[in-house]
């Protein structure tokens, strides 16, 4: 067989010279030979639509090239349509989060997407299979991804129209069957007969039901799904830029989230979230209008969902933009409010900022001796995390420790019952041997005595 060699961060495999997977995709056949057992197709195709979408959402963001993303669309298109099922060589049944598998599409398509581009299959400067195929993913996403969009693709296409056949043949049967009787089941009543086809329209009736159900969920999703989907995943990416400092980067995401959710879902959990972000982002950075604004409707949505921790964290924001306006009183309320709430709920981390917040409110009121009693308490609490925190690393540290000693005496009786097997075997054929032996030394005595008789 002809081979290439490919390269990665591993080193040089010999590839099949006519195959599109590179070096990590033969490794994982080298390192899995299990079942011989392939992913299907419909799950080939899903992840041919993962890299598609994903090629395509990298571009719109400015994080891949056009001639690249245009290559790699295609060539993902080419997997989605079937054309390269012979490369998804990696077994089924593997280690891990899928690494394997996704590394097999990401050389498939890298390397399909190099010859688009004129070049020869390898060529990692061209079309690199992680860092532009699988650029911004991760198996832990891919994978997952692909086995939900899988199935929601072989219900619809597959189980949908047979389960629709199975309920029109029910119903024929039930036509069938509607003269034959058979006995009812009481419940609190007399027991009256039914016939076999009522009971058949029954089952076709579940199934009916059931698509029904499916069929609604479907529209749900169709209507709100995607751009709900994209609302969250901007809220979390505006909270990274957010950790990394890039406040301006963080208000822009999280305002357009706010904006669809707002239309999608406007008491939820995730917008009263975000509203509480952007106004603890503005109220840093002296926008104390806007803050308020953004806090008070945080605050109302969670006060509506009876989220009790949240609404103590927005009194303790909300307290802290009082005392920046000098307004202590309402500062004074908001706080005692919210440590009422936090002390139902047995929150002390919360509890904790909230006797914080109470001593810089002390401080600035004069009252020194109730800025020290509220240091004091925030100071316990937080010793109480603390022990809490390092009896819960112990446990966990004692549990691995019982664990593992587990294993080990697991492994010990194991290689002492193979020893005592392997002893008693040992005797056995030893014993064996004696008795043919012995068998052998009787036959020769009896051997003699008849030569002697003879004689």
């Amino acid at each position: 067989m002809n081979t290439r060699i490919e390269r990665d961060s591993m080193g040089e495999m010999p590839v099949p010279a006519g195959a599109y997977y590179g070096a990590s995709t033969a490794r994982a056949v080298i390192n899995f030979p299990v079942s011989d057992l392939r992913f299907p197709r419909e799950f080939i195709r899903a992840l041919g639509l993962i890299k598609q979408c994903a090629a395509r959402v990298n571009l719109e963001f400015g994080d891949l090239d056009k001639r690249r993303a245009d290559a790699i669309i295609r060539a993902a298109a080419e997997v989605v349509r079937g054309d390269h099922d012979r490369d998804f060589v990696v077994d089924i049944f593997q280690t891990g989060s899928g690494t394997s598998t996704n590394m097999n599409a990401n050389e498939v398509i890298a390397n399909r997407a190099i010859e688009i581009l004129g070049g020869e299959r390898g060529d990692r400067d061209a079309v690199h299979p992680n860092d532009h195929v699988n650029l911004s993913m991760s198996s832990n996403d891919v994978i997952p991804t692909a086995i939900h969009l899988a199935a929601s693709m072989n219900i619809e296409e597959k189980l949908r129209p047979a389960l629709l056949a199975l309920a029109e043949s029910l119903r024929k049967k039930s036509i069938e069957l509607m003269p034959v009787l058979k006995t009812g089941r009481t419940h609190l009543q007399d027991a009256t007969p039914v016939t076999l086809g009522q009971e058949f329209t029954g089952y076709a009736g579940q199934i009916e039901r059931a698509l029904e159900y499916r069929q609604e969920s479907a529209a749900i999703l169709e209507k709100i799904g995607d751009r709900y989907r994209l609302a969250i995943a901007r809220i979390n990416i505006g909270r990274i830029y957010r950790e990394t400092g890039d406040e301006a980067k963080a208000i822009e995401y999280l305002g357009v989230a706010i904006e669809a959710l707002e239309d999608l879902q406007p008491t939820g959990y995730p917008i009263a979230s975000a509203y509480h972000t952007l106004g603890e982002m503005h109220r840093l950075r002296g926008n104390l209008d806007l803050a308020q604004s953004y806090l008070e409707r945080g605050l109302s949505i969670r006060e509506h969902a009876g989220d009790l921790a949240g609404q103590a964290s927005s009194c303790h924001a909300l307290a802290s933009l009082c005392i920046d306006r000098g307004d202590l009183e309402q500062a004074a309320d908001l706080l005692a409010r919210g440590l009422r709430t936090v002390q139902d709920i047995e929150l002390p981390s919360v509890e904790q900022s909230i006797y914080l917040q109470l001593t810089r409110l002390h401080e600035v009121h004069g009252d020194f001796g109730q800025a020290l009693e509220s240091h004091k308490r925030a100071f316990e609490l937080q010793r109480r995390i603390f022990d809490e925190t390092q009896t819960r690393n112990v446990t966990e540290m004692q549990t691995r420790f019982d664990a593992e000693r587990k294993e080990r005496e697991a492994e010990i009786y194991h290689l002492k019952y193979v020893e005592l097997k392997a002893e008693a075997e040992r005797r056995r054929d030893a014993e064996r041997a004696f008795i043919q032996s012995q068998k052998q030394e009787s036959l020769g005595v009896m051997a003699g005595g008849v030569a002697h008789d003879f004689n």
